[in-house]
């Protein structure tokens, strides 16, 4: 299953992206990656994020991407933008486990204030309700 999640937020923010492991385990997440390599590595080339979930190791492609990258995917998302946001990061899944990388990708849309745009579902969601999709996904067993 190949999914790609755009999370457009303010540049700003990408400065506290080594915070989102305390803030997927703040969330009751548990899940582990290692977010300062993440924040380290992240660019507009594309770098490897490995989550590990309920003993298995699940990887997404990350990079930085622009607002008008997301436009381009997405003309609904104009109307859910304000000045605050210049930027975005494209997170790439081809596989069977999602629920590790859709947790990271809700809590990171979560602590962002960032809206989240699922391009297979053309979904568009805010933090709260990324969150509680990311809770469903943890409760199936």
């Amino acid at each position: 299953m190949q999914i790609n999640f755009h999370i457009v937020l303010a540049k700003s923010f990408l400065e506290k992206i080594g915070n989102l492991q305390t803030f997927c385990n703040d969330f009751g997440f548990d899940v582990s990656f290692d977010s300062l390599s993440l924040q380290q590595n992240l660019s507009r080339q594309k770098t490897l994020l490995n989550v590990e979930y309920r003993s298995k190791i699940t990887s997404a492609e990350v990079r930085l991407a622009t607002i008008s990258d997301v436009k381009d995917v997405c003309d609904d998302i104009c109307s859910h933008l304000s000045e605050e946001y210049d930027s975005a990061i494209n997170i790439n899944f081809n596989g069977n486990d999602l629920a590790a990388i859709y947790i990271v990708v809700a809590v990171l849309t979560k602590m962002s204030n960032g809206i989240l745009y699922i391009e297979q579902d053309g979904v568009i969601l805010k933090g709260d309700e990324a969150i509680k999709n990311a809770k469903g996904w943890d409760n199936i067993k």
